[in-house]
């Protein structure tokens, strides 16, 4: 019911019931990435999935930002140097800088992750407070987005 306003009708399938957020983002941590790969994050990311990756032994590295979040360039740049296979994103009012991704951007970040064959931990807690947000990642890219 919380995520149908924003995604539509959801198969139970595809749902990992948490007791918190944060318990929700170790679980995707520890699944997705092994000990000491990277993880993409923006460059001011949430403190509690800074706290996740590094209690899971995964190495936070940072991705510049603009007024609208992850820049398409600074992602590739990241994934080259890094080698990341993960990206963890809150493209709809970022915590702590309130940034939202606009549509094209949002295409271009899930153009680079299919490219890449990055997976996306989308982080969403704020979009039904925005009231017009864009889809969400996991709207555009179902395959890759948790």
């Amino acid at each position: 019911a919380w995520l149908e306003p924003v995604l539509g009708r959801i198969e139970p399938a595809r749902l990992l019931v948490a007791p918190g957020a944060q318990p929700a983002l170790v679980a995707l941590v520890n699944q997705l990435a092994r000990p000491g790969e990277a993880i993409l994050v923006e460059a001011l990311a949430y403190p509690g999935l800074l706290a996740a990756a590094r209690l899971a032994g995964r190495r936070p590295v940072p991705v510049a930002t603009d007024e609208e979040g992850l820049l398409p360039d600074a992602l590739e740049r990241a994934i080259a140097e890094s080698g990341a296979k993960l990206l963890c994103v809150t493209p709809t009012i970022q915590n702590p800088t309130t940034a939202t991704m606009q549509p094209a951007r949002r295409d271009e970040i899930v153009r680079i992750a299919r490219a890449k064959h990055l997976r996306i931990i989308e982080d969403d807690p704020y979009s039904l407070l925005a009231g017009d947000a864009p889809p969400p990642l996991v709207a555009l890219a179902p395959e890759r987005t948790y």
